[in-house]
């Protein structure tokens, strides 16, 4: 396949802000200059050329602070090249928003791989994709005019609030009589038991932070309400109602259907009633609350892990980082994987069956929606404990296996968004764990075991240290 003039730019852009780079350090005694390509004058886009290496200068402050804080670390211990490419990727992301994201990446990637280390790539696909779910870079993409092309058809009268909550939101629940006033009214009432213990979970789902800008409303309806599900399943709670505040740009028909029975259809699954919200015009986002019950008077808290125990999760790790991968078109895989990978990315199955069963049995549980060492260091922390993690013992799917070697362990570690349980359980507890798979269907790893020295440990199969490239999301 030929190279752009824009690939050829951005190559002869890599070299002159490496030389630059390397004069700037004085380390011009430990690595060769890479001398800027005649291709770029021949073959390349010069006006982009010129850009990147004019304005790349100009931003660099800005540039290395958002470095920084993407991938937790200090952009001056970072290697040369990899920097060099970073700050062309950001550069392009955040200030050339007109420039599909996945372009931006997919080039870097190729950068990364011409000049860059054996594995430096996957450093800089992870960071930049983190980048492309932050906040700040939908902000320029909305600056530079990247907006949502709606459809208006047949929406004459709905882009009245009211209209619009009884035509996508108003749903009857003549099985329900707990839920005395609902969807419509200024607020909603339920009828409580007179003993018992209410959980609540508020999430907020954001375009550019937690789903990308093309979507599937169908899914965003689902996800927006599978994450507080999730917060619900790791207390121990069964979920019971939900409001939901929706920030949209504009009333789109399609949108707002398709939208709705995403979140409906997962809400029929666990019987939870919409009782009330809000709707408004802005940036495209969802938050939702979920109100849950307690069977017995008990619930499941981070703090309770106690040395000894074994540390467990539910399903498999990692299967939605690889989605994502998927969908930005930085991994390549066959068409049935790929349908699994985005559909475990896009529609995670709330674990509610699982955490009604561990209010009984488990002493700390969490959801994993940061990454499973991310979230683990929560439960640790609360308890004052530490971990051994065996990495062997990381449930992993068929599909994932399939391309281990090109992916490596992180993605199931640190790359969140899995929305499985993490928990621990006094040992022994094998025979606990099999009936719990056994009632519920789902599949239960033991991954390591809580310690008493403060620290997490992770562990190859060949007994050495290991240490992941990140940590886990962040959200400041």
């Amino acid at each position: 396949m030929a190279e752009s003039a824009r690939h050829h730019a951005r190559r002869g852009a890599v070299q002159f802000l490496f030389s630059q780079d390397i004069e700037i350090d004085d380390t011009s005694s430990d690595e060769q200059y890479l001398l800027v390509d005649p291709q770029v004058i021949s073959k390349g886009d010069i006006a982009h050329f010129q850009k990147l290496i004019s304005n790349i200068p100009q931003h660099l402050t800005q540039i290395d602070e958002i470095i920084a804080r993407v991938s937790n670390r200090d952009v001056a211990r970072i290697d040369h090249i990899v920097r060099t490419i970073l700050r062309l990727g950001v550069y392009e992301l955040v200030w050339e928003a007109h420039i599909p994201p996945k372009v931006v990446i997919n080039e870097c990637i190729n950068l990364a791989r011409e000049f860059g280390g054996e594995k430096s790539y996957r450093f800089i696909n992870a960071v930049l994709d983190r980048l492309e779910f932050s906040g700040e870079l939908l902000a320029e993409r909305r600056k530079s005019g990247r907006g949502r092309a709606a459809s208006r058809g047949g929406m004459d009268g709905v882009g009245r609030e009211f209209e619009l909550i009884k035509t996508y939101f108003k749903r009857s629940h003549p099985d329900r009589a707990d839920v005395l006033l609902g969807v419509g009214d200024d607020a909603a009432v339920v009828e409580l038991k007179s003993s018992g213990k209410l959980v609540v979970s508020t999430d907020a789902f954001v375009e550019g932070i937690h789903f990308m800008e093309n979507t599937d409303p169908g899914a965003i309806g689902y996800k927006s309400l599978a994450v507080s599900l999730s917060d619900i399943a790791a207390m121990g709670a069964s979920p019971r109602y939900a409001t939901l505040s929706l920030s949209v740009p504009e009333v789109d028909a399609k949108w707002l259907q398709k939208f709705s029975e995403g979140f409906f259809a997962l809400a029929a699954d666990h019987q939870v009633v919409l009782i009330g919200g809000d709707t408004i015009r802005g940036p495209m986002a969802a938050v939702t609350t979920v109100f849950g019950e307690l069977a017995a008077d008990r619930w499941i808290a981070r703090g309770g892990a106690s040395v000894g125990d074994g540390i467990y999760v539910t399903g498999t790790l990692g299967d939605a980082a690889l989605g994502l991968m998927c969908k930005r078109e930085t991994l390549s895989v066959n068409s049935r994987h790929k349908k699994y990978f985005e559909k475990r990315l896009e529609r995670p199955e709330p674990r509610v069956a699982v955490g009604r069963k561990l209010a009984e049995i488990a002493s700390s549980a969490i959801d994993i929606s940061d990454g499973l060492l991310a979230d683990l260091r929560h439960l640790l922390v609360a308890g004052s404990v530490g971990a051994r993690i065996e990495l062997d013992e990381i449930p992993l799917s068929d599909p994932y296996q399939k391309i281990f070697e090109k992916v490596g362990w992180d993605h199931a570690l640190s790359f969140g968004d899995d929305y499985e349980l993490c928990f621990t359980m006094h040992d022994p507890a094998d025979e606990l764990r099999s009936a719990l798979e056994s009632e519920t269907r789902v599949r239960i790893s033991k991954i390591g075991t809580v310690t008493e020295e403060r620290e997490m440990e992770i562990y190859d199969p060949s007994g050495d240290r290991y240490t992941p490239m990140f940590s886990g999301y962040t959200h400041f």
